[in-house]
């Protein structure tokens, strides 16, 4: 999902850039503002995340399925895809 995202976002600016009169500084800072928006709240994401998985401390035996089934690996791995 966050790659898919980042490419639309991306080729809309290219898009915006390549119009006539597209060369607006305005336009172009309002797409960066979007990308850097949904960056913080990728990120803010996995603080979230991650500090549950700390808490819960299972994390340390993931590798052995100790998170198979726990509701934020899912939501972490939802978020990837």
């Amino acid at each position: 999902m966050r790659k898919a995202t980042n490419e639309a976002l991306n080729d809309l600016i290219k898009d915006l850039t390549e119009l006539p009169g597209g060369d607006d500084f305005e336009v172009s800072m309002h797409a960066m503002n979007l990308i850097s928006a949904i960056t913080d709240a990728e990120s803010d994401l996995k603080d979230c995340v991650n500090e549950l998985c700390y808490k819960c401390g299972k994390y340390h035996e993931s590798y052995l399925g100790a998170c198979d089934g726990c509701r934020w690996n899912e939501v972490k791995v939802s978020f990837r895809d």
